[in-house]
């Protein structure tokens, strides 16, 4: 901190030194011992340069309060204050959870973590990813050994004071909640797991609170998406209405089982159901060369999966282009026409399961002599038995550099894959889609998919031909 001083001449001693003094808060600093120093900077010609940086004669000592390992803190901050906490003697590849729960609903709080320095909004190893939310949780899945640091914040518009309980503990296999918590017995619903130290071989279970805990409802299909995230699809046709089920994990590697009860109650709903929302702007100026977006919202508003819905953005008019904004590649060429899966944000790309949502981002690409209006439509891609709209484009995907003779096998294989209806080609996409997402990639235009199964008919995925062998 800075501030602005006066001296009066010297006139041989005649006016005497005169003392000031600066207060400031002190930045967030790392734990440790400090040294203050104080620096003069003048216009008026010095003599002596030496005396213009002084060193304080006492260490500021920087601590934080602490907070337990497998314990909690009492915490009390007003709307709008912040504080810091230390974890001590974290040890190595563990799973670390930090929690605020909260006495007030309304409460909104924001936690970060970081390791070793102190953590900030912009800086930090994990934070929390409920807005607008009074409890929080930050899971940092593998720690390195030492210090974690916490900033709690409180961000709502309530002046009343709010204690809460900062928490902090090592994880273990358990299973915290699960999303959606309510579905309807009108078909597959899969289930979100979070929790802690997922292994990378699981089974998922439901059992009736008041039937027989041996009798067990084994999921269709378990995807582990990581080691804090676990997706679970089960048949709920036979469910009775107001049945609540416990839910359970088994690591079939250790053996181990995890256990949430009253995590899932039955309910009266409606079959899975896509509503959609798109917002762009109303005026594009190409004169001041303004850029413009199209947001493609949707979501699954009913109470069972859908198969990944098959969406085609298009502009009519003929003068505008569409270009997907992929947070993890480069820009993709801009299309009259783009064809996506309607993927979530997370769990496998293929599936939307009940209340699931997501959305596209498109940059729009107008014609340098565009003028007038133009029309954007949205409409779903329906399975059938029909062709579906890569049938006849063969020539069209084959590379320059492969002969017609050895682009053959590989567009049969194609074909053998992706079937020739919409409804086969739709099944072999989002099943595509899932296999990518469970390996961290979510690719969900269309033709960044058909590239992917065309490299696997080819065999540059597994090394070799993935149908027939042809002899020349």
């Amino acid at each position: 901190m800075c501030s602005y001083v006066t001296l009066e001449p010297y006139k041989g001693g005649a006016n005497r030194d005169t003392p000031y003094s600066i207060t400031s808060q002190l930045p967030l600093t790392s734990l440790g011992e400090y040294l203050g120093l104080v620096k003069t900077r003048s216009n008026i010609l010095d003599l002596n340069h030496k005396n213009n940086i002084a060193v304080g004669p006492k260490n500021i000592n920087v601590t934080f309060p602490s907070i337990p390992l497998d314990d909690c803190v009492d915490v009390t901050i007003k709307s709008g204050e912040e504080t810091s906490y230390i974890v001590e003697n974290v040890p190595d590849v563990k799973t670390l959870i930090v929690t605020v729960n909260s006495s007030k609903a309304d409460a909104f709080h924001e936690l970060f973590v970081r390791h070793a320095k102190p953590a900030t909004t912009y800086q930090h190893d994990g934070g929390s990813k409920f807005a607008l939310s009074a409890d929080q949780e930050v899971v940092i899945p593998e720690t390195i050994a030492g210090k974690y640091y916490v900033l709690m914040r409180r961000s709502d518009s309530s002046q009343t004071v709010n204690s809460s309980q900062l928490c902090a503990r090592i994880a273990k296999f358990e299973i915290i909640r699960v999303f959606p918590n309510q579905v309807a017995p009108l078909g597959n619903a899969t289930l979100r797991f979070e929790g802690t130290l997922f292994g990378q071989k699981l089974d998922a279970f439901l059992f009736n609170v008041s039937g027989d805990k041996n009798f067990f409802i084994k999921a269709q299909e378990v995807y582990r998406m990581s080691s804090t995230e676990v997706y679970a699809t089960f048949m709920t046709t036979r469910f009775v209405v107001g049945t609540t089920f416990h839910v359970k994990l088994v690591n079939l590697e250790t053996k181990e089982e995890a256990v949430l009860t009253r995590a899932l109650v039955i309910k009266r709903g409606e079959l899975g159901r896509l509503e959609t929302h798109i917002d762009f702007p109303e005026v594009l100026s190409l004169v001041t060369e303004e850029s413009g977006v199209i947001t493609v919202s949707y979501e699954n508003v009913g109470d069972t999966d859908i198969l990944t819905p098959l969406l085609a953005l298009s502009a009519s008019g003929g003068q505008t282009r569409l270009r997907p904004i992929l947070t993890d590649r480069g820009s993709l060429q801009a299309s009259p026409t783009v064809i996506f899966l309607a993927q979530a944000f997370q769990g496998p790309g293929g599936i939307l399961p009940p209340k699931a949502y997501g959305e596209v981002t498109f940059d729009i690409v107008p014609s340098e002599d565009m003028l007038g209006r133009e029309r954007f439509a949205l409409r779903m891609l329906e399975g059938g038995d029909q062709p579906h709209v890569y049938m006849k484009s063969s020539k069209d995907l084959k590379p320059e550099f492969l002969s017609d003779e050895l682009w053959a096998p590989v567009w049969q294989n194609f074909l053998v894959s992706v079937g020739k209806s919409v409804s086969s080609f739709h099944n072999r996409m989002s099943a595509v889609s899932t296999f990518l997402s469970r390996s961290g990639r979510r690719v969900n235009v269309l033709t960044d998919l058909v590239q992917f199964q065309l490299d696997m008919a080819n065999g540059k995925l597994t090394g070799m031909l993935t149908a027939s062998v042809h002899k020349f």
